[in-house]
């Protein structure tokens, strides 16, 4: 199997234009088409449901708790947990 990735546009007339050439062998293609005009800038907020407790020991840290901010540098996070941990 071979795959490309390629971009285009659908003109006003519905008609999809390819500008770059395919560099695949000759044959059938199944293609399939991907929107991307709004997905680069829209933002997804996920709302997470009530959670439901059997104890209460962490029922305020878990009602509490924000997410986690799509900034969070978690590799960098980690390098400084291993500096730490090992003296470096």
């Amino acid at each position: 199997m071979e795959a490309t990735k390629l971009k285009g546009i659908v003109n006003q007339k519905g008609q999809l234009i390819i500008e770059e050439s395919i560099n695949l062998s000759p044959g059938e293609v199944e293609i399939v088409i991907l929107k991307i005009d709004n997905l680069n800038n829209t933002k997804i907020s996920i709302k997470s449901p009530p959670i439901k407790h059997r104890s209460q020991t962490f029922k305020d840290l878990l009602e509490n708790q924000s997410p986690t901010d799509e900034n969070f540098n978690v590799d960098g996070k980690k390098w400084d947990y291993l500096k730490d941990k090992h003296n470096l």
